[in-house]
């Protein structure tokens, strides 16, 4: 079973149409509930609706997706990108992007720990060039991806 965290997003819905193609089983996470369960039926998948800036949800979701308590992997395909100049940016923005990007990640895969590890599962987090580039108006998610890149090493 693979836990695909934004699946019903582009990215995340590619890597679950590709998985399920593969033989794999899914178990899709999202907040608009109509839209994940009208996937989630035409690919033959499990979903569970929620956010991820809300804390029980990582539990749940990881409960949900390793009922013979492994996953194969998980991808946390969520994000945003606020185009503004830096000195633009409020304390609230920041910590939204982060909260959304990073600390979202960080809860999705702690949740998944064990499964994981009883699966050998395999983890794909999504970061940006603006990390590595600095392009203008990207601070916000270059801080927030670049906290990303940080879990994988």
């Amino acid at each position: 079973m693979f836990l695909i965290y934004g699946g019903t997003g582009a990215i995340g819905s590619a890597v679950a149409r590709s998985l399920i193609g593969a033989g794999h089983r899914c178990h899709l996470v999202g907040r608009d509930g109509r839209k994940l369960e009208d996937l989630a039926m035409s690919l033959g998948a499990d979903f569970t609706v929620g956010d991820v800036t809300d804390p029980a949800l990582f539990e749940k979701a990881s409960a949900a997706s390793a009922t013979d308590g492994h996953l194969s992997g998980l991808v946390y395909a969520v994000g945003n990108i606020r185009l503004k100049p830096f000195h633009r940016l409020s304390r609230e923005e920041v910590l939204e992007d982060f909260s959304l990007n990073a600390l979202g990640a960080l809860e999705a895969v702690k949740a998944a720990r064990g499964p994981l590890t009883a699966g050998k599962g395999s983890v794909l987090l999504f970061s940006t060039v603006a990390v590595g580039q600095g392009f203008s108006n990207h601070a916000s998610v270059a801080m927030a991806k670049g906290a990303v890149e940080a879990l994988t090493r």
